[in-house]
């Protein structure tokens, strides 16, 4: 684009040179530098506005090129960012993958990996969905855990594609268990209160607060998983059992990731 100026100024001089010659040549000497004044005056002129032009062309190529180049980058930018999208998700799939295998190791079990996508929270059940199913071998009954190995749940239904889960809050939930430390054995069970209850522990049992609660692998759980901690323990004047509280470790967690384990 820069030429057509330079051409414009190259045959505005071979004109100016032909008229130069053909004034001296027929009307003299004194014409002839009249002639060749005017022109230089003119071409003078015109060759400063042609420059102009010329910078003014040359001005918007650069702009041009610019904003090409920022458009260029901008793609460079929006492709880098999925690009590191892609990698942070793909490092979040081997840790989850990581942790299932470390739980089948642990309890000696079959694992299945799966998302948590929708939450069912009524007065009477506490459920949530995963995205795993039949296709993926998840039957009814398999336990359910966080991916840190906190008791989650048990699979109450599935479809091809996807299962509902009963959490371990819900009122019909229910696993055998036993303290960590004494070896204090009962049945937990779902209260939907945010806590869960302990029955069947004799009022000669010396059960303490703070103590870690794990499945006693008695049901369709594995042994050894842990559900929480006792968070209360009550004493009634003649009763036969304790009222006992486990403060359930799921509910410090946000599940978004679980493992189904298959005993």
């Amino acid at each position: 684009m820069i030429r057509y100026p330079i051409k414009i100024l190259a045959g505005f001089l071979i004109v100016f040179l032909l008229i130069l010659v053909l004034s001296f040549y027929f009307l003299g000497t004194k014409v002839s530098n009249f002639t060749f004044n005017l022109f230089q005056s003119v071409g003078l002129s015109s060759f400063y506005n042609l420059s102009g032009l010329e910078d003014v062309i040359i001005d918007a190529a650069n702009f041009r090129s610019l904003s090409n180049k920022l458009s260029q980058q901008e793609e460079e930018n929006r492709k880098l960012s999925s690009d590191i999208s892609r990698l942070l998700f793909l490092k979040r799939e081997n840790e989850i993958l990581q942790k299932a295998l470390n739980i089948s190791k642990f309890l000696e079990v079959r694992s299945i990996p799966a998302g948590v996508f929708s939450f069912i929270s009524t007065p009477s059940d506490s459920v949530f969905l995963i995205n795993k199913g039949s296709n993926d071998g998840v039957e009814v009954n398999d336990g359910v855990l966080s991916i840190e190995g906190i008791l989650a749940g048990q699979v109450i239904e599935i479809s091809e594609r996807y299962s509902k889960v009963m959490a371990v809050d819900d009122l019909d939930f229910k696993t055998t268990i036993l303290t960590q430390e004494k070896g204090i054995s009962g049945i937990a069970r779902g209260s939907l209160s945010g806590n869960m209850v302990m029955e069947f522990v004799s009022e000669n049992e010396d059960i303490i607060e703070g103590e870690v609660v794990v499945t006693s692998g008695n049901d369709f759980l594995p042994g050894g998983i842990v559900l929480g901690k006792i968070g209360l323990v009550k004493t009634e004047a003649g009763g036969l059992f304790k009222e006992v509280r486990i403060d359930p470790g799921i509910k410090n967690i946000k599940l978004s990731n679980v493992v189904v384990i298959k005993k």
